[in-house]
């Protein structure tokens, strides 16, 4: 490794506007996104006011999950007074087949009614109570359950989850901004042909240029992290919840730095084979999105919906569900893995190239 290769290079980076733009983007999403989840009683249902219902409500929103007991309740009446109104049911028929399914699963109900009586939609009549709106005591009482002493996970945990969620969508992009300003000066014509007949070898050279990239990018983001940390770990005591100063550094050693050396090598090895930065743009893109489409796993459910699963050889991890529910997610260790294996294959196939390269 090359001390003063590393050094030239992050100060050039340090001295492109481009760059100071990219990280400012990169921290306004994250900060942006992630602290609302400091504070959850800035929507809460007013005393006096009638619940309201939602399938996706967020803490942020003032909404709490609905207990088995009152979603059962809300969706079965609305399910009895449309047997009254649409399907023209009396009252006593209606509650009778209410009376008769409300002991059964949602699936259960919903199978029942499209293969006996031709209605769907049941399972969106349940999902549509699947969240109602908190006063102050039940969000206090919600938040004790879920991130207290007695929780199942630290309140640091989850909004860890949030964390990298954006930062890595934000930060997959801000290095990819980095290396192609990186890159894109030693894929000139003129310079690329220079630069293969000076006493640098090719891991020098590649490892060098990996460094200096990522250490530009680490040079944002862990600072990000440790304010995010303790601004997360402060809100945490106010409200009595649980909280580990570890949780972001585990999250974000899982689920970011992986991402960041895998793209930057990815990044080289793509600007190596057509000896041009430029391709490495859209073909990043491309990438991006597919790994930012997520997908869903049927043999998830529970009462209604799917659960997001992390996309096969992906770049980065989503955590969208809502607050309180995210969980590690299933592929989430091969995906460490591939972007392990990721980062080496790129790196000995630039070298590889380079060297051969040379040799002509």
């Amino acid at each position: 490794m090359n001390g003063k290769l590393i050094k030239k290079e992050i100060g050039i980076l340090l001295r492109n506007p481009l760059v100071y733009l990219g990280m400012l983007l990169m921290v306004m999403i994250v900060f942006w996104r992630v602290s609302p989840y400091w504070n959850f009683y800035d929507n809460l249902q007013k005393h006096g006011t009638e619940a309201a219902y939602s399938e996706d409500g967020d803490v942020i929103d003032g909404y709490i999950p609905t207990s088995q007991d009152e979603l059962y309740q809300t969706a079965l009446e609305k399910l009895q007074e449309y047997l009254v109104t649409d399907c023209s049911w009396t009252d006593e028929e209606a509650k009778l087949e209410i009376e008769k399914v409300k002991k059964w699963s949602v699936p259960e109900i919903a199978s029942y009614f499209k293969e006996q009586h031709k209605i769907a939609g049941v399972r969106s009549t349940f999902a549509e109570k699947a969240y109602h709106s908190a006063t102050k005591e039940e969000m206090d009482a919600y938040l004790q359950e879920a991130f207290g002493e007695n929780g199942n996970k630290t309140y640091t945990k989850e909004v860890s989850y949030k964390y990298v969620d954006y930062l890595g969508i934000s930060s997959i992009l801000f290095a990819m901004l980095v290396f192609v300003l990186l890159l894109y000066r030693d894929m000139k014509k003129d310079i690329y042909a220079l630069i293969h007949v000076k006493p640098l070898s090719a891991m020098e050279f590649l490892i060098g240029k990996l460094v200096a990239g990522i250490s530009v990018v680490f040079g944002a983001t862990v600072p990000l992290t440790l304010i995010m940390d303790f601004l997360t770990m402060k809100a945490g005591a106010e409200y009595g919840l649980s909280v580990n100063f570890y949780d972001f550094w585990m999250t974000i050693l899982m689920f970011h730095i992986p991402s960041i050396l895998a793209t930057g090598s990815l990044m080289i090895l793509i600007s190596l084979v057509f000896c041009n930065s430029v391709p490495t743009i859209p073909a990043m893109l491309l990438y991006y999105l597919y790994c930012n489409m997520g997908s869903y796993d049927s043999t998830l459910v529970a009462w209604y919906g799917y659960r997001y699963q992390a996309k096969p050889l992906s770049l980065f991890t989503r955590f969208p569900s809502v607050f309180g529910t995210n969980e590690f997610p299933k592929g989430g260790i091969f995906n460490l893995c591939f972007l392990i294996f990721l980062t080496v294959f790129a790196l000995v196939g630039s070298i590889k190239l380079w060297e051969r390269r040379r040799s002509v």
